[in-house]
């Protein structure tokens, strides 16, 4: 089984001196289209795989979580209140 992950975008938020980085990464398995998205800041980070297959719905997913400055604590949780 052959897949590529690749960056399709990337964006900071930061609040009170906190800095948090979001990345969504398109993988491709089987020609079948797999979107994640990573949250980071500091030392902490949680990697969401397989959010959906759809990229724009992963597009606006991922800018929720960026206006809502989403924490990689909270991550999971959040997504799967909007996966719900």
């Amino acid at each position: 089984m052959d897949t590529t992950m690749e960056l399709i975008m990337l964006n900071v938020a930061e609040e009170d001196g906190i800095v948090i980085r979001y990345f969504l990464y398109e993988d491709v398995c089987e020609d079948r289209p797999s979107f994640s998205i990573e949250c980071r800041c500091g030392e902490e980070s949680t990697f969401l795989p397989d959010v959906t297959s759809q990229r724009e719905r992963a597009e606006k997913i991922f800018e929720l979580f960026v206006r809502g400055r989403v924490t990689p604590t909270s991550a999971r949780d959040v997504i799967e209140e909007i996966l719900s």
